[in-house]
């Protein structure tokens, strides 16, 4: 028999219609909205980074590989240290505050290593950033799964991080565009406003204490004939 022929448009349209789905049920939970907004801003700020990072070793600090290699090495050894301090207190310290301190925390420190005047200092405000970023994703990961149903949580993670994804785009394309005009390190500091601005609004949209469960989705967030 000969084989069946798919249409190749087929999935395409499949996750498409997914993502649309996880769009709709997350305009309808006010808790993930406010989580996309703070990770929103979030991820403009680590857009611009991600491209600047590089310049900002060469022309700041005239480093080479080795030095970016320092940098993620201490960066790595703070998230260590993070994990295993949030492990021990982070239950006892509602996700809202671990999130909008957490960002706050971090973009200070944006700041401070962008503008810091000898390397060995700019090791140990990059090392510190690798703490502080742990509680804000362990914040954020901790309220996406309590505020979503089972049933819905695939297709609501999957738009939420799409979505997160282009925004970390548009912080790239952002840097790209400002990074002559401006120059590095104010660039860099504009990475730093973004996060601090992400904490900011955590600390006000997001709820004082984590709530019990998901509020219940209704069916109209499900195009006709689609199932659950």
């Amino acid at each position: 028999a000969d084989a069946a022929i798919v249409d190749p448009a087929r999935p395409v349209a499949r996750v498409w219609r997914e993502f649309l789905v996880g769009a709709r049920l997350m305009g309808k939970s006010r808790l993930v909205r406010a989580l996309l907004v703070t990770m929103g801003l979030t991820m403009l700020g680590q857009g611009i980074i991600n491209v600047m990072l590089v310049p900002f070793v060469k022309d700041v600090l005239h480093g080479d590989a080795l030095v970016l290699g320092w940098l993620a090495s201490v960066q790595g050894v703070g998230g260590i240290a993070g994990g295993v301090l949030i492990g021990i207190v982070g239950p006892r310290i509602a996700p809202r505050w671990l999130i909008a301190a957490g960002l706050l925390a971090t973009g200070l420190l944006f700041v401070a290593a962008a503008n810091a005047p000898w390397l060995w200092l700019v090791l140990t405000f990059v090392g510190m950033i690798g703490f502080t970023v742990i509680p804000f994703g362990v914040g954020t990961q901790t309220l996406l799964q309590i505020a979503v149903e089972d049933r819905f949580r695939g297709r609501v993670f999957g738009a939420y991080n799409t979505i997160q994804s282009a925004l970390m785009l548009v912080g790239m394309v952002l840097a790209s565009a400002l990074a002559r005009p401006l120059g590095t390190v104010p660039t860099l500091d504009l990475a730093g406003a973004c996060t601090l601005l992400a904490g900011a609004v955590a600390s006000v949209v997001l709820p004082a204490r984590a709530p019990t469960g998901p509020a219940p989705a209704t069916a109209a967030a499900l195009p006709a004939g689609f199932e659950e």
